[in-house]
């Protein structure tokens, strides 16, 4: 928490204001967390970008946008070491002010830019933390890219019910022996993701590594009975 409002008031002494969009184009790592809470701090919106993106589709996206400011790691650590305070600034953002913006695949065409308002990341996060009953006992697994919508799922609701957010590292997110270490390691006990990786983690997971799992959700495509029945058949209880 302090961390991220060391680079807000940066952010906020560069002109970042309601409306105003900062690219962040960063690995899954602390930084990549202070840098998206600081950006919305700051009363800006930011845009996520994946570093392994070709040129000319983060030049598009930019470009688009009307990004304002462009955030790497290093920047943001460098914004954290020279802001010369930790506490919290005033967020002037309203409800209807944008938090993020989200462009589409571009397979039918160039990529086009979904804005995404506070509240509608707050009443979703909000439905979720009651819907399944999340505490800071929690401990959330994130396979999912911050380029794609369904990252603000497993995002927002460990930091904001006190629970534990698990990132994996780019190298290691197609390792699922590895992952299925971290989910017995960390005791993981949620995650929201798409039924295909989900299907191949099922196959790295043992009965005994998913016993801490409360339940999964599977989104964004169509999820196969067989799927199903073969989680519940290794974790009855999740």
């Amino acid at each position: 928490n302090e961390k991220s409002n060391q680079p807000a008031h940066a952010l906020k002494e560069k002109g970042v204001r309601p409306g105003t969009i900062v690219g962040v184009m960063v690995e899954p790592s602390l930084e990549m967390v202070t840098g998206l809470l600081g950006i919305l701090k700051a009363g800006g919106a930011y845009l996520p970008i994946d570093p392994g993106y070709p040129g000319e589709r983060r030049a598009y996206m930019l470009s688009d946008s009307g990004a304002k400011i462009l955030l790497t790691g290093q920047e943001i650590n460098g914004l954290i070491s020279t802001s010369p305070s930790a506490l919290r600034p005033f967020d002037p953002s309203g409800s209807s002010d944008l938090a993020y913006i989200i462009y589409t695949s571009g397979t039918t065409g160039k990529p086009k830019g979904v804005a995404v308002e506070h509240k509608g990341i707050v009443n979703y996060t909000a439905w979720r933390l009651a819907n399944y009953d999340y505490s800071g006992k929690d401990v959330t697994l994130q396979l999912l890219s911050y380029s794609f919508d369904g990252f603000g799922s497993n995002f927002y609701s460990p930091l904001l019910s006190g629970g534990k957010l698990i990132l994996i590292p780019r190298e290691n997110l197609l390792d699922y022996d590895y992952i299925a270490a971290v989910v017995r390691k960390e005791k993981v006990t949620n995650t929201s993701i798409v039924p295909g990786i989900y299907e191949l983690l099922l196959d790295a997971l043992g009965s005994k590594d998913m016993e801490s799992l409360r339940f999964v959700v599977l989104a964004g495509e169509k999820t196969g009975e067989h799927l199903v029945a073969g989680s519940k058949k290794k974790s009855p209880g999740t």
